[in-house]
């Protein structure tokens, strides 16, 4: 026995007349209208995963600005891949606002330091 379609109603619709699939929300309405509702989850869960990875890239590039950073300081070496680590481990770099850097700004008022 077939299990029932739960593709979404198109109300007499073919999709391409909905969607022309040349935008982001375009494809997204089109998904959403011919999967079901599982696989429609399933696309949405890998593009959530997809997007939360780590672009090898920008990595590469962030561990060479950090060895260049650290050959022309040695003597700040260990300090500059430790905030580096920090900064990266903790994904404050990668916030587009100044609420990532809270940790630094609470670590530094406990020390009793200056605010930037």
């Amino acid at each position: 026995m077939r299990p029932p379609d739960r593709r979404r109603e198109t109300r007499g619709c073919a999709v391409h007349d909905i969607s022309n699939g040349t935008s982001a929300e375009d494809i997204d309405r089109r998904l959403w209208l011919e999967l079901t509702a599982e696989q429609y989850g399933l696309v949405r869960e890998l593009i959530r995963l997809e997007a939360d990875a780590p672009i090898v890239g920008l990595l590469d590039e962030a561990e060479r600005l950090i060895e260049g950073l650290e050959a022309h300081l040695p003597g700040l070496s260990p300090a500059i891949r430790s905030i580096a680590e920090h900064l990266i481990d903790s994904g404050v770099i990668y916030e587009d606002d100044a609420r990532g850097w809270a940790c630094c700004e609470r670590v530094r008022r406990e020390d009793g330091g200056s605010s930037r």
